[in-house]
């Protein structure tokens, strides 16, 4: 077995154990985690956009507004999003599909 595959298994399963994670909007064991996993964050406070570090190098911001052309809600896109677990998660999927070759390749010459 590949040294890092446990590990990493944990790790995906620790988010992902009902494989609904990233396949629907909700989750149903524990909520609190779906926010972690969407792009787009909300934003409390507009001034925080105008003052953050990202204002002039083409961030996304979603401003909505309501019938009155108030603005109701600020949305901003995080381009970071669970970028440590993503490399995990590109890493098992490398690992398992080396496998599969393997296997095929062993077992099946290649069919």
């Amino acid at each position: 077995m590949h040294p890092e595959l446990e590990e990493n298994i944990k790790v995906i399963a620790s988010y992902d154990k009902d494989s609904t994670f990233f396949r629907y909007p909700f989750t149903k064991r524990d909520p609190s985690l779906d926010q972690k996993k969407y792009s787009m964050k909300k934003v409390n406070n507009f001034k925080d956009i105008i003052n953050s570090e990202n204002q002039g190098k083409g961030s996304f911001t979603m401003i909505l507004k309501d019938e009155d052309e108030n603005i109701s809600s600020v949305y901003s896109l995080d381009e970071n999003v669970m970028s440590s677990e993503l490399v995990i998660f590109k890493e098992t999927s490398d690992i398992l599909s080396n496998y599969h070759i393997m296997t095929r390749m062993t077992l099946c010459q290649g069919f």
